[in-house]
């Protein structure tokens, strides 16, 4: 309280008598002597005033870009981000129809297929069991391969769709043609405000992650389809939740990231060689499905002459049967495999995602508190008013007010914008009104 009433008692007097007050002050610890400060401020007048905010100004320069703050204000400016979400595969497309007619032909290819061999073993031409036999081993294995082979062939040309891969002009069937464009087609993913705002976060990404080397145009181009399969993704998993695009931004940008790194790496679109279909998987295609025919169907013709009307039914069963239950049973298998498929991958990103989830969270460990921030932009409007009133000509005790306006700075104007030093996602401009003693004008100011 003594040092109270003497600050207050100093307001106006000269510079040498507030020495001793002054010294007092200074020998108060904190908080007490910031408090007192900033409670009298607007009651001070004269030397001391200047003297003390000389002092204020002084600390404002030193703790300006204290605490590494070039390296952490920017991380005050991004939300906690959000923990990523499983992207469940749709289920595989079997009706009980399906798996109904499944049921039926196979009981009825079972039955056709030992009654035909029945046949064949009544006979008692081993020339004709031995082409049954090997009839039934072409087919395990033809069957089984071809199945391969065409998963691996759906799934190839599904992902095509999806990213709408462009062939290079030496893989074009017709070389020379003009291809006609396919009309786009609005869906209710592109009509969605979630889905506009992550479209608009993904375009900013990829077009900020650039492969070295490459023209932005063409990766625009290059990565059409895998912008919009992540955009389509991200309304899928999170448009129906809470979550913000904001909040997912860190998820955006390492999937775009990636994308770049993969196209430098030349694996961008390896899921091609991926699903390539080996040759010994064609080859044992091919193969069994010839001897099935060659084998069995040799068998099939040869007992026709000695039980011409069973073998002739039977083989008209065996073939009707055959052809349900291949196409039933294809659709199944192709089905759960292409479940499992997109399973395994959507397992396989979840993962790639949270290892990014923990470094970009480790990179926010030291992010900056409101307090902190607080305190850095007191210090900026200190500086900022160090300027004003030396442009002004103007000492601390000649100003009976000031104010600052704060709002993101888009350029300049006629009243003056000065941006924060120090500040990379923040800026402050400033527009000070003083009435001033003993000045009758002053220069305008100047636009920086």
């Amino acid at each position: 309280m003594r040092i109270i009433d003497r600050l207050l008692e100093s307001a106006g007097k000269a510079e040498d008598d507030i020495r001793v007050v002054v010294k007092d002050l200074d020998a108060l610890r904190e908080p007490q002597r910031s408090l007192i400060l900033e409670h009298l401020e607007l009651y001070l007048d004269g030397p001391i005033e200047d003297h003390l905010w000389h002092r204020a100004l002084s600390q404002a320069k030193a703790d300006q870009m204290a605490e590494r703050r070039e390296d952490r204000i920017w991380k005050f400016f991004h939300p906690l981000p959000a923990r990523p979400l499983l992207r469940e595969p749709q289920r595989p497309d079997t009706p009980a129809t399906c798996w109904a007619r499944a049921a039926v032909s196979t009981v009825v290819l079972i039955a056709a297929t030992a009654n035909l061999g029945y046949l064949i073993l009544q006979s008692g031409r081993a020339l004709l069991m031995a082409a049954y036999v090997l009839g039934l081993a072409g087919a395990s294995v033809g069957v089984r391969d071809t199945a391969r082979w065409r998963h691996r062939v759906v799934r190839r040309r599904a992902k095509d769709r999806e990213y709408r891969v462009r062939r290079t002009e030496n893989e074009r069937v017709g070389v020379g043609r003009r291809t006609k464009k396919a009309p786009k087609r609005k869906t209710k993913v592109q009509r969605g405000n979630f889905a506009k705002k992550a479209e608009h976060r993904i375009d900013h990404y990829f077009a900020k992650y650039v492969p070295p080397g490459m023209d932005r145009d063409q990766w625009d181009a290059e990565t059409e389809g895998i912008r919009r399969s992540l955009r389509d993704e991200l309304t899928e998993v999170y448009g129906e939740t809470r979550v913000g695009v904001e909040k997912i931004a860190w998820l955006i940008r390492h999937r775009a990231g990636k994308a770049a790194t993969r196209r430098r790496k030349g694996t961008l679109w390896s899921y091609r060689r991926e699903l390539a279909t080996p040759f010994g998987t064609k080859a044992r295609a091919t193969l069994g499905l010839l001897i099935l025919a060659g084998a069995g169907g040799w068998a099939a013709v040869g007992i026709v002459p000695i039980e011409p009307l069973p073998a002739i039914g039977t083989i008209l069963l065996l073939l009707i049967a055959g052809w349900f239950c291949a196409r039933t049973w294809l659709r199944i298998v192709l089905e759960r495999r292409r479940y499992a498929a997109d399973r395994a991958e959507n397992l396989s990103a979840y993962q790639g995602d949270l290892e990014a989830l923990a470094r970009w969270r480790a990179r926010l460990e030291d992010k900056p508190d409101d307090e902190e921030m607080a305190a850095w932009l007191d210090c900026d409007r200190k500086v900022l008013l160090e300027e004003a009133l030396r442009h002004y000509r103007l000492t601390m005790s000649g100003v009976i007010a000031h104010a600052f306006i704060e709002a993101p700075a888009r350029g300049a104007n006629a009243h003056g914008y000065v941006e924060v030093r120090g500040a990379t996602r923040s800026t402050s401009s400033w527009s000070s009104s003083s009435l001033r003693k003993g000045c009758a004008s002053s220069p305008s100011p100047s636009t920086s």
